[in-house]
């Protein structure tokens, strides 16, 4: 697709209804081209915008949270690992706060707690008072399951079989280190950032809008509107681009509502009340055209 031919559709797409009737008229394979090329230059925006405001955030917060770690453990307790068993030096049970994240709601107080003397699932609820994430006794991880209820899994499967202490002088030693190694994370995140959204992201976002045009296939029929399920597809990949558009620019300031499924239905009644008219144009016109394209 050239370069001239992408971008007078892009901004057609975002932002004149009546562009839509040439669409329509347009081969479906044009579409498809349009809504990839679309989505690999939105892909690099949306990388652009984490890089430069979500990761700063993540540095800062992730940064103090390992301070306050470090400033908070107990002067006399010890998590030792033997290879086979986890043990805490102080009777009391060790449990780590759950780092405050940037636009991260809902989570536990906790993100794990120790506590060896617990044997099964059944007496977390029991000993603990504040809901965790993960739990962990002498030899299991357990993991807090959305419906309730704890799934373990041995410390082997995580744990090295090297015996290891950390203490709060480990801790301090370690500090710089584990700052360098976050800070190192912090510059790999947007490149895992990138591969989501092209390798997940877009094939669901895709496959939820394949959904969504069943039900306006369904919906303009009954009205009488004369287009082929291919030219709602077409439609539907174009007001798809502008959803997303939106969806990666308000990401930052609009957290926490749907604005792919705003925007899309939104940009969807504001199209077909625009295509109305092509009431007049028959289905085997249409097809002549794609034809003559």
């Amino acid at each position: 697709m050239r370069p001239y031919t992408f971008w007078r559709s892009f901004l057609n797409t975002l932002t004149n209804p009546k562009y839509y009737v040439d669409v329509l008229n347009a081969k479906l394979r044009f579409s498809l081209r349009f809504t990839l090329v679309s989505y690999v230059v939105m892909s690099l925006l949306a990388v652009m915008l984490f890089s430069f405001i979500d990761v700063p955030k993540l540095q800062t917060a992730l940064g103090s949270y390992i301070d306050q770690v470090v400033a908070d453990f107990p002067t006399n307790q010890e998590v030792s690992w033997n290879g086979l068993r986890l043990q805490l030096s102080e009777p009391e049970p060790y449990t780590l706060a759950f780092p405050q994240l940037p636009d991260l709601q809902g989570t536990p107080p906790n993100l794990v707690e120790i506590n060896p003397a617990v044997e099964t699932a059944a007496q977390i609820s029991q000993t603990s008072d504040n809901k965790s994430a993960f739990f962990a006794n002498q030899t299991q991880l357990f993991v807090s399951q959305p419906g309730g209820g704890w799934s373990g899994t041995p410390l082997t499967d995580f744990l090295s079989s090297s015996p290891f202490v950390i203490n709060k002088e480990t801790l301090v030693a370690q500090q710089p280190q584990l700052q360098q190694q976050l800070a190192t994370g912090l510059r790999l995140l947007p490149l895992a950032f990138l591969a989501f959204f092209l390798l997940v992201s877009f094939p669901l976002r895709m496959l939820n809008v394949i959904f969504d045009t069943i039900f306006i296939y369904v919906v303009i029929r009954i009205f009488g509107l004369p287009m082929s399920f291919k030219k709602v597809v077409q439609v539907s990949l174009h007001v798809s681009v502008a959803a997303e558009l939106i969806t990666i620019l308000t990401a930052n300031f609009a957290a926490g509502l749907p604005m792919f499924t705003i925007a899309f239905w939104g940009y969807t009644l504001i199209i077909y009340w625009q295509l109305r008219h092509v009431k007049a144009l028959t289905l085997s016109e249409v097809e002549r055209l794609n034809k003559e394209l």
